[in-house]
């Protein structure tokens, strides 16, 4: 009889270490993949969708930041970045869930080229239009960063993806996340190459922000640390302090 019950008690000890193992995140595996190498297919979505949520919330700073700078210039130096502009808030409206899709990620390219043909006749801005400079070259910097990250990102949450894809192919009971699986997979086909387009572009508009901004002698605040940002929510929080 005691024998009997000392079992029962290190069987309880045993399943105790084990539920104790997976609650505190103890036996977590690498990006995607749950023990034994099956994928975690709504880990993998989470991460795509926090990523898609960064690059939205990083673009709509910089066309933000753009409307801004744009402010300082003679409306008929800024017309057609304008009608850009108009287009990609328009897309706004039409987004799923709210996050960016392919053709305002294509608009916000262009916005930002345009924008960036400035950077040869910077001094027609007007003087009595800087109020906003500081903080578009703010809203720049924050979208860099928020580029940046996203660009280290991106690659692994699609290999991810594919993995995983590959993996639960022939789960008819994943079929509808499949389905998800592969809209991502197809956005960040889209929207990946627009990136470091809009970094370079975005890159020579800031330089107009800050050569205003010594011709005016003002002093522009330092950039967020890189490590502050880390996903998402933290980008948005950055921004929170640029509105309030």
């Amino acid at each position: 009889m005691k024998k009997t019950r000392g079992v029962l008690v290190a069987f309880a000890l045993v399943a105790m270490s084990v539920a104790s193992f997976g609650q505190f995140g103890l036996g977590k595996v690498g990006l995607g993949q749950k023990n034994g190498n099956a994928p975690d297919v709504g880990q993998v979505l989470t991460q795509s969708t926090d990523l898609v949520k960064l690059i939205t919330a990083s673009t709509d700073q910089g066309v933000l930041a753009m409307d801004e700078l744009a402010t300082a210039f003679p409306p008929e130096k800024v017309a057609a970045y304008g009608e850009l502009s108009k287009k990609y808030h328009e897309s706004q409206a039409t987004r799923k869930d709210g996050n960016i899709d392919a053709e305002g990620a294509q608009l916000a390219t262009d916005a930002a080229a345009e924008f960036a043909k400035l950077a040869q006749d910077w001094q027609s801005y007007r003087k009595d239009g800087t109020d906003h400079v500081s903080k578009a070259d703010r809203r720049l910097g924050l979208m860099l960063l928020g580029d940046g990250l996203a660009s280290t990102t991106l690659p692994t949450v699609v290999k991810s993806l594919q993995s995983t894809i590959e993996s639960v192919a022939h789960n008819p009971l994943q079929a509808g996340k499949i389905n998800q699986l592969k809209w991502f997979v197809q956005l960040f086909a889209a929207i990946g190459p627009q990136i470091p387009k809009q970094v370079g572009s975005f890159r020579t508009v800031r330089s107009i922000s800050k050569n205003i901004a010594t011709a005016e002698k003002m002093t522009l605040p330092p950039d967020p640390p890189a490590d502050s940002l880390k996903d998402a929510a933290s980008f948005t929080t950055s921004t929170h302090t640029l509105d309030n």
